[in-house]
Protein backbone atom coordinates (compact mmCIF):
# COMPACT_ATOMS: atom_id res chain seq x y z
CA UNK A 1 0.00 0.00 0.00
CA UNK A 2 1.28 3.48 -0.89
CA UNK A 3 -0.06 6.69 0.58
CA UNK A 4 -1.11 9.32 -1.93
CA UNK A 5 -1.30 8.77 -5.67
CA UNK A 6 0.22 6.03 -7.84
CA UNK A 7 1.12 6.55 -11.51
CA UNK A 8 1.99 3.74 -13.91
CA UNK A 9 2.95 4.54 -17.51
CA UNK A 10 4.03 2.17 -20.27
CA UNK A 11 4.62 2.82 -23.98
CA UNK A 12 3.46 -0.69 -24.76
CA UNK A 13 1.63 -3.21 -22.56
CA UNK A 14 0.90 -3.39 -18.83
CA UNK A 15 0.40 -6.78 -17.19
CA UNK A 16 -0.56 -7.34 -13.56
CA UNK A 17 -0.61 -11.03 -12.68
CA UNK A 18 -0.76 -13.38 -9.72
CA UNK A 19 1.95 -15.48 -8.15
CA UNK A 20 1.33 -19.19 -8.69
CA UNK A 21 2.11 -22.06 -6.36
CA UNK A 22 2.01 -25.63 -7.69
CA UNK A 23 2.18 -28.71 -5.48
CA UNK A 24 1.91 -32.41 -6.22
CA UNK A 25 2.37 -35.56 -4.14
CA UNK A 26 2.34 -39.26 -4.83
CA UNK A 27 2.71 -42.08 -2.34
CA UNK A 28 2.32 -45.82 -2.03
CA UNK A 29 2.49 -48.32 0.81
CA UNK A 30 2.56 -52.07 1.22
CA UNK A 31 2.74 -54.31 4.28
CA UNK A 32 2.49 -58.02 5.07
CA UNK A 33 2.58 -60.07 8.24
CA UNK A 34 2.22 -63.73 9.25
CA UNK A 35 2.28 -65.58 12.54
CA UNK A 36 1.88 -69.22 13.64
CA UNK A 37 1.57 -70.48 17.21
CA UNK A 38 1.43 -73.91 18.80
CA UNK A 39 0.58 -74.76 22.37
CA UNK A 40 -0.13 -77.72 24.62
CA UNK A 41 -2.47 -77.63 27.59
CA UNK A 42 -4.74 -79.81 29.63
CA UNK A 43 -7.07 -80.11 26.69
CA UNK A 44 -4.32 -81.26 24.41
CA UNK A 45 -2.36 -79.64 21.65
CA UNK A 46 -3.59 -76.68 19.59
CA UNK A 47 -2.37 -74.35 16.89
CA UNK A 48 -3.24 -70.81 15.76
CA UNK A 49 -2.16 -68.75 12.82
CA UNK A 50 -2.87 -65.49 11.02
CA UNK A 51 -1.76 -63.60 7.93
CA UNK A 52 -2.48 -60.09 6.68
CA UNK A 53 -1.62 -58.01 3.65
CA UNK A 54 -2.42 -54.42 2.74
CA UNK A 55 -1.59 -52.18 -0.17
CA UNK A 56 -2.40 -48.54 -0.82
CA UNK A 57 -1.57 -45.61 -3.04
CA UNK A 58 -2.58 -41.99 -3.36
CA UNK A 59 -1.85 -38.81 -5.26
CA UNK A 60 -2.75 -35.14 -5.15
CA UNK A 61 -2.07 -32.00 -7.16
CA UNK A 62 -3.07 -28.41 -6.68
CA UNK A 63 -2.47 -25.00 -8.20
CA UNK A 64 -3.01 -21.91 -6.06
CA UNK A 65 -2.97 -18.25 -7.09
CA UNK A 66 -2.08 -15.30 -4.88
CA UNK A 67 -3.34 -12.09 -6.45
CA UNK A 68 -1.08 -9.10 -6.93
CA UNK A 69 -2.33 -5.91 -5.25
CA UNK A 70 -1.67 -2.35 -6.38
CA UNK A 71 -3.00 -0.16 -3.59
CA UNK A 72 -3.00 3.62 -3.24
CA UNK A 73 -4.83 5.81 -0.77
CA UNK A 74 -5.36 8.52 -3.38
CA UNK A 75 -5.78 8.18 -7.14
CA UNK A 76 -4.25 5.29 -9.06
CA UNK A 77 -3.30 6.40 -12.60
CA UNK A 78 -2.47 3.80 -15.27
CA UNK A 79 -1.69 4.50 -18.92
CA UNK A 80 -0.57 1.99 -21.55
CA UNK A 81 0.13 2.45 -25.24
CA UNK A 82 -0.92 -1.14 -25.83
CA UNK A 83 -2.98 -3.63 -23.85
CA UNK A 84 -3.60 -3.58 -20.11
CA UNK A 85 -4.28 -6.95 -18.49
CA UNK A 86 -5.20 -7.92 -14.95
CA UNK A 87 -4.82 -11.68 -14.57
CA UNK A 88 -5.04 -12.45 -10.89
CA UNK A 89 -4.62 -8.86 -9.75
CA UNK A 90 -6.49 -6.11 -7.92
CA UNK A 91 -5.99 -2.37 -8.42
CA UNK A 92 -7.50 -0.28 -5.65
CA UNK A 93 -7.53 3.34 -4.56
CA UNK A 94 -9.90 6.12 -3.68
CA UNK A 95 -10.16 6.80 -7.43
CA UNK A 96 -8.99 4.83 -10.49
CA UNK A 97 -8.07 6.55 -13.75
CA UNK A 98 -6.92 4.33 -16.59
CA UNK A 99 -6.07 4.95 -20.22
CA UNK A 100 -5.60 1.90 -22.44
CA UNK A 101 -4.29 2.22 -26.00
CA UNK A 102 -5.24 -1.34 -26.92
CA UNK A 103 -7.51 -3.87 -25.24
CA UNK A 104 -8.41 -4.08 -21.56
CA UNK A 105 -8.82 -7.53 -20.00
CA UNK A 106 -9.64 -8.51 -16.42
CA UNK A 107 -9.45 -12.24 -15.72
CA UNK A 108 -10.01 -13.99 -12.40
CA UNK A 109 -7.90 -17.10 -11.96
CA UNK A 110 -9.13 -20.33 -10.41
CA UNK A 111 -7.38 -22.46 -7.83
CA UNK A 112 -7.56 -26.11 -8.83
CA UNK A 113 -6.91 -29.38 -7.06
CA UNK A 114 -7.52 -33.08 -7.32
CA UNK A 115 -6.74 -36.06 -5.12
CA UNK A 116 -7.29 -39.81 -5.22
CA UNK A 117 -6.52 -42.76 -2.99
CA UNK A 118 -7.21 -46.48 -2.78
CA UNK A 119 -6.50 -49.09 -0.14
CA UNK A 120 -6.86 -52.89 -0.28
CA UNK A 121 -6.45 -55.21 2.69
CA UNK A 122 -6.96 -58.92 3.32
CA UNK A 123 -6.53 -61.03 6.44
CA UNK A 124 -7.05 -64.67 7.41
CA UNK A 125 -6.81 -66.51 10.69
CA UNK A 126 -7.31 -70.02 11.99
CA UNK A 127 -7.33 -72.00 15.19
CA UNK A 128 -7.09 -75.78 15.51
CA UNK A 129 -8.15 -77.39 18.78
CA UNK A 130 -6.88 -80.52 20.46
CA UNK A 131 -7.15 -83.88 18.78
CA UNK A 132 -10.77 -84.53 18.15
CA UNK A 133 -11.68 -80.94 19.04
CA UNK A 134 -13.13 -78.25 16.85
CA UNK A 135 -11.42 -75.64 14.76
CA UNK A 136 -12.17 -72.10 13.66
CA UNK A 137 -11.36 -69.91 10.74
CA UNK A 138 -11.90 -66.27 9.74
CA UNK A 139 -11.17 -64.18 6.68
CA UNK A 140 -11.85 -60.61 5.61
CA UNK A 141 -11.27 -58.37 2.63
CA UNK A 142 -11.66 -54.59 2.37
CA UNK A 143 -11.34 -52.23 -0.61
CA UNK A 144 -11.63 -48.43 -0.16
CA UNK A 145 -11.43 -45.71 -2.80
CA UNK A 146 -11.85 -41.94 -2.70
CA UNK A 147 -11.37 -39.00 -5.04
CA UNK A 148 -11.98 -35.26 -5.00
CA UNK A 149 -11.51 -32.24 -7.24
CA UNK A 150 -12.22 -28.54 -7.09
CA UNK A 151 -12.04 -25.51 -9.38
CA UNK A 152 -12.71 -22.20 -7.68
CA UNK A 153 -11.85 -18.50 -7.73
CA UNK A 154 -10.61 -17.51 -4.27
CA UNK A 155 -10.16 -13.78 -4.94
CA UNK A 156 -11.74 -11.94 -7.85
CA UNK A 157 -9.56 -9.79 -10.11
CA UNK A 158 -10.56 -6.22 -10.79
CA UNK A 159 -10.63 -2.51 -10.15
CA UNK A 160 -11.81 -1.45 -6.70
CA UNK A 161 -12.27 2.29 -6.36
CA UNK A 162 -13.51 4.19 -3.33
CA UNK A 163 -15.67 7.29 -3.10
CA UNK A 164 -13.73 8.94 -5.95
CA UNK A 165 -15.11 6.49 -8.50
CA UNK A 166 -13.40 5.49 -11.75
CA UNK A 167 -12.72 6.91 -15.22
CA UNK A 168 -11.47 4.25 -17.65
CA UNK A 169 -10.89 4.88 -21.35
CA UNK A 170 -10.14 1.93 -23.62
CA UNK A 171 -9.33 2.36 -27.33
CA UNK A 172 -10.09 -1.26 -28.14
CA UNK A 173 -12.21 -3.94 -26.51
CA UNK A 174 -12.91 -4.48 -22.82
CA UNK A 175 -13.22 -8.12 -21.79
CA UNK A 176 -14.20 -9.22 -18.28
CA UNK A 177 -13.78 -12.91 -17.45
CA UNK A 178 -15.09 -13.21 -13.93
CA UNK A 179 -13.72 -9.67 -13.59
CA UNK A 180 -14.88 -6.71 -11.53
CA UNK A 181 -14.94 -2.93 -12.00
CA UNK A 182 -16.30 -1.62 -8.74
CA UNK A 183 -16.52 1.55 -6.68
CA UNK A 184 -18.31 2.83 -3.61
CA UNK A 185 -18.98 6.16 -5.33
CA UNK A 186 -22.30 7.40 -6.72
CA UNK A 187 -23.02 6.47 -10.34
CA UNK A 188 -22.19 9.97 -11.66
CA UNK A 189 -18.54 9.46 -10.67
CA UNK A 190 -18.12 6.19 -12.61
CA UNK A 191 -17.40 6.16 -16.35
CA UNK A 192 -16.15 3.48 -18.73
CA UNK A 193 -15.45 4.44 -22.35
CA UNK A 194 -14.53 1.54 -24.62
CA UNK A 195 -14.81 0.32 -28.19
CA UNK A 196 -16.74 -2.82 -27.25
CA UNK A 197 -17.34 -4.79 -24.08
CA UNK A 198 -17.88 -8.48 -23.40
CA UNK A 199 -18.31 -10.25 -20.09
CA UNK A 200 -18.43 -13.87 -19.01
CA UNK A 201 -18.66 -15.72 -15.70
CA UNK A 202 -16.46 -18.46 -14.27
CA UNK A 203 -17.95 -21.70 -12.99
CA UNK A 204 -16.75 -22.89 -9.58
CA UNK A 205 -17.17 -26.50 -8.51
CA UNK A 206 -16.11 -29.03 -5.89
CA UNK A 207 -16.85 -32.75 -5.98
CA UNK A 208 -15.91 -35.74 -3.85
CA UNK A 209 -16.68 -39.45 -4.03
CA UNK A 210 -15.86 -42.35 -1.76
CA UNK A 211 -16.63 -46.07 -1.85
CA UNK A 212 -15.98 -49.04 0.40
CA UNK A 213 -16.46 -52.73 -0.36
CA UNK A 214 -15.64 -55.73 1.81
CA UNK A 215 -16.64 -59.08 3.17
CA UNK A 216 -15.87 -61.29 6.14
CA UNK A 217 -16.20 -65.00 6.85
CA UNK A 218 -16.00 -66.71 10.20
CA UNK A 219 -17.12 -69.91 11.90
CA UNK A 220 -16.26 -72.98 13.92
CA UNK A 221 -15.39 -76.09 11.95
CA UNK A 222 -15.63 -73.79 8.94
CA UNK A 223 -15.28 -76.56 6.40
CA UNK A 224 -18.46 -78.12 7.72
CA UNK A 225 -20.38 -74.95 8.53
CA UNK A 226 -19.92 -71.29 7.57
CA UNK A 227 -21.38 -69.45 10.48
CA UNK A 228 -21.27 -65.95 9.01
CA UNK A 229 -20.84 -64.42 5.58
CA UNK A 230 -21.26 -60.66 5.51
CA UNK A 231 -20.94 -58.48 2.40
CA UNK A 232 -20.52 -54.73 2.99
CA UNK A 233 -20.89 -52.11 0.29
CA UNK A 234 -20.93 -48.37 0.81
CA UNK A 235 -20.80 -45.34 -1.48
CA UNK A 236 -20.92 -41.61 -0.89
CA UNK A 237 -20.92 -38.64 -3.24
CA UNK A 238 -21.07 -34.91 -2.66
CA UNK A 239 -20.61 -31.74 -4.70
CA UNK A 240 -21.18 -28.02 -4.91
CA UNK A 241 -21.47 -25.55 -7.77
CA UNK A 242 -21.24 -21.77 -8.00
CA UNK A 243 -20.14 -18.85 -10.17
CA UNK A 244 -17.77 -15.91 -10.06
CA UNK A 245 -19.72 -13.25 -11.93
CA UNK A 246 -18.36 -10.33 -13.89
CA UNK A 247 -19.75 -7.02 -12.70
CA UNK A 248 -19.49 -3.27 -13.25
CA UNK A 249 -20.74 -0.69 -10.75
CA UNK A 250 -23.52 1.64 -11.82
CA UNK A 251 -22.28 4.48 -13.97
CA UNK A 252 -21.88 5.62 -17.56
CA UNK A 253 -20.72 3.06 -20.14
CA UNK A 254 -19.89 4.72 -23.47
CA UNK A 255 -19.30 2.43 -26.46
CA UNK A 256 -17.27 3.96 -29.27
CA UNK A 257 -16.97 0.93 -31.56
CA UNK A 258 -18.70 0.82 -34.91
CA UNK A 259 -21.13 -1.84 -33.76
CA UNK A 260 -21.64 -0.27 -30.31
CA UNK A 261 -21.57 -3.83 -29.01
CA UNK A 262 -22.14 -4.79 -25.40
CA UNK A 263 -22.34 -8.48 -24.64
CA UNK A 264 -23.06 -9.59 -21.08
CA UNK A 265 -22.29 -13.28 -20.44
Amino acid sequence: EQSGNITLDAKQHILFESAQNTQSTQNSSESASMSVGYGYGTGGAGATGSAAFSQGEGSSAQVQHKNSHIIGTGTVHSNSGGNTTLAGAVVSGNRAEMGVGGGFTITSLSDTGQSSSKQNSVSVGFGAGATGGGGSMSASFQKDKSSSNYHSVVEQSGIKAGDGGFDITVAGATNLIGGLIDSSASADKNKLTTGTITTSDIANSAHATASSHGFSLSGNDTIKNIAKNILNHGKAKDGAEGETKSAISDGAIILTGESNQRVMG
